[in-house]
């Protein structure tokens, strides 16, 4: 009975630490990356054409954001 009681307190506890986190009321610290665009309609582009558009990356952490490894689809 005592085990089942403190099985039930520790499934309580890591729930609402799930759930705090999920509304932001836990800061977990580190980068957080925000792309506020994250799609840009070029319209018609022709074979061979260079297009080019600035994609905002914004660093809301509070550590400091690395890219290693972008790519394009």
């Amino acid at each position: 009975m005592k085990s089942e009681t403190l099985c039930w307190v520790f499934a309580l506890s890591c729930f609402m630490a799930l759930a705090l986190a999920g509304s932001g009321a836990i800061a977990f610290g580190g980068p957080l990356a925000i792309v506020p665009e994250t799609s840009f309609d070029f319209g018609a582009v022709h074979e061979g054409e260079d297009v080019r558009h600035p994609f905002v990356i914004e660093n809301k952490g509070d550590a400091p954001l690395v890219l290693l490894d972008v790519k394009t689809d």
